[in-house]
C-alpha cells in the first residue's frame, strides 16, 4: 500500500475505536441512570431492529446534547460531536461540540478536533494545527490515540524517524490497547520495509506485521502474508 493510503486506513481506525469506547461508557451510565432508556430504547422488541439501533442511538444524541449545552459534560459534549462528525450532513456543527468539549479538558475530543483539521473536515487543512493538537493529547499508556495520530502526523510531515520512534513505543508498551497496538506495529513494519526513518529490514517488517496481526490489524496480516509466501 502506498503511505497516503496508509495513513488513511490508520486514521480511520482510530476514529472508530475512540468513538465506541466513548459511546459505550456513555451508554452505560445512561441506562444505569434514566430508566425511560430501556422502554423507549434497547428492551423494546416490538420494532425492527435496525430501526431499534437508530432509535437508541438518536436518543443518546439527543440526550448528550442537552446535558453538553445545559450542564457542560464534556462527556457529552463530545458524544455529540462525534456522533455529528460521523453523519456528513453534521459535520458542520461536530467541531463546535469538539471544541467545547476539548475546552473542558477531554482530550480524546481534542484529538478528534486535530483529526478535523488534518482531513479539512468542515475546517480549512491545516496539518501544522492538526499536529499542535496530537502533540499535545499524545499520553503513551494513558490516550494512545493521541500518540498514533502524533506518529502519523510525523509521516505525513516525512520526519519518519520521529514517527518510528513513536509508533515503537506503542507498539512495545504493555499498558497500550490492544487496537492500537496493532495500527502502531503495522505501522513501524511499514516503515521498516520501506527503510522509512530506519534501517531497511525485511525480517523486522515481517515480525512488526505478525504483532499487528495478532492485535487485530487487517493490514498487518495481509502484509504478513505477503512477506511469508
Amino acid at each position: 500500500l502506498g503511505m497516503k493510503k496508509t495513513i488513511l486506513l490508520l486514521l480511520l481506525l482510530v476514529v472508530a475505536v475512540t468513538g465506541s469506547f466513548a459511546v459505550e461508557k456513555f451508554k452505560k451510565n445512561l441506562w444505569e441512570g434514566d430508566p425511560i432508556v430501556s422502554k423507549k430504547g434497547v428492551k423494546n422488541t416490538n420494532i425492527p431492529a435496525t430501526l431499534k439501533i437508530a432509535m437508541d442511538e438518536l436518543y443518546i444524541v439527543s440526550v448528550a446534547k442537552e446535558d453538553c449545552t445545559k450542564n457542560n459534560n464534556p462527556e457529552a459534549c463530545f458524544i455529540t460531536g462525534h456522533y455529528f462528525l460521523t453523519q456528513p450532513s453534521l459535520q458542520d456543527s461536530a467541531l463546535k461540540f469538539l471544541t467545547k468539549a476539548c475546552d473542558l479538558e477531554n482530550k480524546t475530543a481534542c484529538v478528534m478536533k486535530g483529526m478535523m483539521y488534518l482531513d479539512g473536515i468542515s475546517v480549512k487543512k491545516d496539518i501544522d494545527n492538526a499536529g499542535f493538537y496530537f502533540k499535545n493529547n499524545c499520553f503513551p499508556g494513558e490516550l494512545v490515540e493521541g500518540c498514533v495520530f502524533f506518529g502519523s502526523f510525523y509521516q505525513i510531515k516525512n520526519k519518519y524517524f520521529k514517527s518510528s520512534k513513536i509508533f515503537n513505543e506503542i507498539c512495545f508498551s504493555e499498558k497500550t490497547n490492544s487496537a492500537y497496538k496493532g495500527v502502531a506495529c503495522q505501522s513501524l513494519g511499514f516503515n521498516y520495509i520501506k527503510g522509512l526513518g530506519v534501517r531497511h529490514n525485511t525480517k523486522k517488517a515481517k515480525k512488526l506485521f505478525g504483532l499487528a496481526c495478532d492485535h487485530g490489524d487487517s493490514q498487518g496480516c495481509y502484509n504478513y502474508k505477503l512477506l511469508n509466501e
